[in-house]
């Protein structure tokens, strides 16, 4: 599979109603964000995988967790699963095109995880920003 172009996927998790402790351990892996919404009530999750990471990688890591989110969306114990990619636009505005593997689709598909595309406008100060809350 391709690598993809300058994006930024994570793996977020809705109205997540287990503990972050809990959560970690019925995924097996740690999360990078579990916080209050800001504008309603609830708490929500980030996973995020390794910068600069290829599709295969991304694939693996879904096929890996996919199971456990499954059981803990039936459980109710998270919301809607969503692969959001980050797709960064140059400040010309330039046309994009963002392929995703058929076995990236495949694998979010089997486990109830939707994709997402968010479009950001790419400058030097958003670079900056992008740095600070990656880590």
């Amino acid at each position: 599979m391709p690598a993809f172009p300058e994006t930024d996927p994570v793996l977020r998790l809705s109205d997540v109603r287990a503990s972050r402790e809990e959560l970690e351990a019925a995924l097996g892996v740690a999360l990078f964000r579990y916080e209050a919404y800001r504008k309603r009530p609830g708490t929500y999750a980030q996973v995020n995988f390794r910068d600069g990471a290829h599709w295969d990688e991304i694939v693996a890591e879904i096929r890996r967790i996919g199971p456990a989110l499954k059981r803990a969306v039936e459980r109710g114990e998270i919301g809607q699963p969503r692969l959001d990619v980050g797709i960064f636009l140059a400040e010309e505005g330039l046309p994009r095109s963002l392929v995703f593997p058929t076995q990236l689709c495949e694998a979010l598909g089997r486990f109830g995880v939707e994709l997402e595309l968010s479009v950001y406008p790419f400058s030097e100060e958003s670079e900056e920003v992008a740095a600070r809350t990656k880590d």
